[in-house]
């Protein structure tokens, strides 16, 4: 496994895990945004090379989908961080997966709170193929979640496999 500033990734669709797990205010803004403040560095440097994003993270502990456990604050938190570039989120990538397939290069994708769907945490082969479906690599910048065996964790780099599977350095 190599790091992400070990290779030029240019042109490519990337699957980047982040830790986006922040805690939020009563009335669901978030309270701090560190984690996110964390991955910036990856996503610029991932940017910088005309690569198309998508991101996947989770907030909470879900054990359904919750509007309580959205990631619209995180979503609304990244395009303040980068206004020059369209933040979507993705509700639901697997009944709305054209989304996914008109992304312009100004924009980034942010899936929705990834627990919201049963295979994350069960690490079910066939949720983690239909993660893999969406890129050709994957990066994980998730160093805090890194010991779950979840799909976007596990299932997911195991199959998009050698110099597809990069790390970032810390």
């Amino acid at each position: 496994m190599k790091f992400v500033d070990e290779i030029t990734l240019a042109d490519k669709t990337i699957l980047l895990r982040v830790d986006f797990n922040v805690s939020l205010n009563p009335n669901h803004s978030i309270a701090d945004d560190a984690r996110i403040k964390q991955s910036l560095p990856t996503i610029e440097h991932l940017l910088k090379h005309h690569n198309k994003l998508i991101l996947i993270a989770h907030l909470g502990e879900p054990e359904k989908r919750d509007p309580e456990y959205s990631l619209k604050p995180v979503a609304k938190r990244l395009q303040e961080y980068f206004p020059n570039k369209k933040i979507i989120l993705v509700d639901n990538f697997i009944t709305s997966p054209e989304i996914l397939t008109k992304q312009n290069s100004g924009e980034i994708l942010l899936l929705e709170n990834i627990r919201f769907y049963p295979g994350e945490q069960e690490n079910d082969t066939d949720f983690a193929k239909q993660l893999a479906s969406l890129g050709e690599i994957y990066v994980n910048d998730a160093f805090s979640v890194s010991h779950r065996k979840a799909a976007s964790i596990v299932g997911l780099p195991a199959l998009l496999v050698g110099e597809t599977t990069l790390r970032v350095p810390k």
